[in-house]
């Protein structure tokens, strides 16, 4: 994560936003640090997701198959993997 990105971050969080963060098994530790900040702890856990594979994905790769209606979600019909 960049300096500018962390800032940009850190303003939207201040401001109301939320956040909803994937880090990589082996990311880097300044991502690490930067949810500490907000008291969130990042273990050595991993997503497993049995469904996944049933589609044609992974094990460690999960699935969203469908979505609530929102506005940010409207439209959207296709299944997203997250590698």
């Amino acid at each position: 994560m960049m300096k500018e990105e962390e800032l940009a971050l850190e303003k939207y969080i201040e401001k109301g936003g939320r956040v909803f963060i994937l880090i990589d098994p082996d990311d880097s530790k300044q991502i690490k640090d930067f949810v500490a900040k907000y008291n969130i702890i990042v273990r050595d856990d991993i997503v497993v997701d049995k469904f996944s594979k049933m589609m044609g994905g992974d094990f460690l790769i999960p699935m969203i198959p469908n979505y609530p209606q929102h506005t940010i979600t409207k439209g959207m019909r296709a299944a997203t993997f997250f590698h």
